[in-house]
């Protein structure tokens, strides 16, 4: 009875506790410096150096709580949304919808934030 009792009393620790680790590819705590590039893309990568400083320091106020998500504390996830929701176009800088949408004065930007941006993500595309 004792040894199933701590058999038991085992396996609900380990279960309350399964859960406490970061997991796996999650930067939600560390800053985008601090995390590793081991579980990025070889886009991501590039990405983290060029365009993600500027859009996590731009446009994180509201783009990591509002659609779409491209300025998340996650380096990889803000690289997939900016990808996968057609905000940048790697073949065609000057054409990413963010860059246009910042040009059209998208909440009171300068000029000079699309410049930015179209140099961050020319320098991307030239790391790839």
């Amino acid at each position: 009875m004792k040894r199933l009792a701590l058999s038991f009393s085992l396996l609900l620790v380990l279960f309350l506790y399964q859960n406490c680790a970061q997991p796996e590819g999650s930067e939600a705590t560390a800053s985008p410096a601090a995390s590793t590039n081991s579980n990025l893309s070889d886009s991501a990568i590039a990405f983290k150096t060029t365009l993600y400083p500027l859009v996590r320091d731009s446009c994180g106020n509201c783009h990591d709580e509002r659609l779409p998500f491209f300025a998340v504390a996650s380096v990889q996830s803000a690289h997939d949304t900016l990808i996968n929701s057609n905000l940048v176009d790697l073949s065609n800088v000057s054409n990413s919808r963010i860059v246009i949408k910042i040009n059209g004065g998208h909440q009171s930007y300068s000029s000079n934030m699309g410049y930015q941006l179209e140099t961050a993500i020319t320098n991307w595309v030239n790391q790839l």
